[in-house]
């Protein structure tokens, strides 16, 4: 995605030494997570009979170290994805006009499909919105989701305290190595960063020098942050709208968003001027996309403030900013939503997932072109949905055995950093299971899943309840003399 964040959760203390609490409070529910998932799916594993499918694999090139494709998913079962698109438009920057979106939309799914080989993406025009008109009717739907949010909001001129946010910020940075972060900082400097911490630490000094600097631009003359406008602007504020809403899956926008969560500095984001040109978000109102929804904007590519220019001093072509924010925004969005992709920092130059900071979205988008074709570094994602949509599909048509054996798959192999929350992702795999053991007259392996699927994220109603429609059903019956005997004469 293009300056995006992943999504956390908080985590309760357990009890070690003060000084490194929340840190290793962090790891360790990272790890016991990750442990638990593994544990918990180790018996289906190991108990089938059915076969490990053969991995896919990248091969190098040891003269030339060129990736080189072995194999890639077919993407049998990918669902066809329609996805209702709206417009939301601030008035102090250029319009989108529907000529614009239908070359934004068309650029998107060119790329979409050059990258990831399918074309299951077709959109819906639901028109235009005021910026004004989307926040008001959406930001305080569900009060909740707001305060959750503004928890985490640096303040312009205020004092802002990071320390409150340390184990979700280190948690947050360790999805990627030292090497990784490194490259955003000057070669010249990348020594002063050489553990997580450093990077936390010059993360955070960036952010507030940044956010600092940027209170003192303007647009149409007017501070870019004024009051009647900094709440519209907002990043976290732009999720809770984003959560909130119910009726889009795509939205697109000219507005300028400020980067402003202190619980997870995004680097590429930070690094991009502290500015947002894109996410994707959690929603769950919205099925087209999994409980997802994403936003894209063109603002990166068409402003006039000097700071933030492709090039300084050159405005960039009507043209080229649709096609750009097309394929490298819009594109780069549905690899987060559709197939879990992450950001990436190391992958070569044709993966649509990367979010390095040398690269400009023009430059992007030309390494993009120049280099068709899908990553071979993203092929473990991508293997590991396509086993997902197969069993969803297998599901449907009541083939048990074959939606046992794919679902299974997907826990072996669904990489730890996906977009979104992993957990969660695990959780609804273990309903899926306990459902198909149900079916399959296997009573305590379903329970067992559904015991997992609430252990994992217990937030999802319908996995209390059908584990607990599980433990009603497969509870031994009390003898009738007992039930009569009970609140009654003997």
């Amino acid at each position: 995605m293009r300056n995006r964040t992943l999504i956390s959760t908080d985590a309760r203390r357990l009890g070690i030494h003060p000084k490194y609490g929340m840190l290793y409070t962090i790891l360790a529910i990272i790890v016991f997570t990750w442990m638990s998932v593994a544990a918990a799916f180790a018996h289906e594993s190991n108990s089938t009979g059915q076969s490990t499918p053969k991995p896919h694999k990248t091969a190098v090139n040891p003269q030339t170290d060129e990736m080189k494709q072995v194999s890639s998913p077919d993407f049998a079962h990918i669902p066809p994805m329609e996805l209702t698109v709206v417009r939301v438009l601030d008035d102090d920057f250029t319009p989108i006009s529907d000529d614009d979106l239908r070359e934004i939309l068309a650029t998107a799914q060119h790329m979409y499909h050059d990258k990831f080989g399918v074309n299951n993406v077709t959109f819906r025009d639901a028109g235009v919105l005021s910026i004004e008109e989307f926040f008001n009717t959406n930001l305080m739907r569900d009060p909740t989701i707001y305060e959750q949010k503004q928890a985490r909001r640096f303040r312009i001129g205020q004092t802002n305290d990071f320390s409150r946010h340390q184990a979700s910020i280190k948690s947050f940075i360790k999805n990627w190595t030292v090497a990784e972060l490194q490259g955003f900082f000057p070669e010249s400097e990348r020594a002063d960063y050489a553990t997580h911490d450093d990077i936390v630490r010059g993360l955070e000094e960036q952010m507030q020098r940044k956010i600092k600097e940027i209170a003192g631009f303007t647009a149409n003359k007017q501070p870019l942050l004024r009051p009647s406008k900094a709440e519209l602007r907002s990043f976290l504020n732009w999720l809770a709208v984003l959560e909130n809403q119910q009726d889009y899956d795509l939205v697109l926008t000219n507005a300028f968003i400020l980067y402003d969560d202190m619980s997870q500095p995004s680097p590429h984001s930070i690094f991009s001027k502290c500015k947002v040109g894109g996410v994707s978000h959690k929603n769950a109102h919205r099925l087209a996309l999994g409980g997802r929804v994403i936003m894209g904007s063109t603002f990166g590519m068409d402003t006039d403030i000097p700071f933030f220019m492709e090039r300084e001093g050159v405005r960039t072509s009507r043209h080229d900013r649709n096609r750009v924010t097309g394929a490298f925004v819009i594109a780069h969005e549905l690899g987060h939503a559709v197939f879990k992709l992450p950001d990436h920092y190391n992958h070569p130059p044709v993966c649509l997932m990367n979010n390095s900071k040398e690269l400009t979205y023009r430059e992007g988008f030309d390494l993009l072109t120049t280099h068709p074709g899908p990553c071979p570094l993203c092929k473990p994602w991508l293997a590991a949905r396509d086993a997902f949509w197969d069993a969803e599909w297998a599901f449907d048509q009541k083939n048990w055995a074959l939606a046992e054996d794919r679902y299974n798959v997907v826990v072996r192999t669904t990489p730890k950093n996906v977009d979104g929350y992993y957990p969660g992702y695990m959780a609804y795999v273990a309903y899926k299971l306990s459902k198909v053991y149900d079916a399959t007259k296997r009573p305590d392996l379903a329970l067992s899943r559904a015991e997992t699927a609430v252990k994992l994220y217990r937030w999802d109603d319908t996995y209390v309840k059908w584990r607990d429609t599980l433990k009603t059903r497969h509870s031994p019956t009390p003898p009738e003399n007992v039930v009569e005997r009970v609140g009654g004469r003997p």
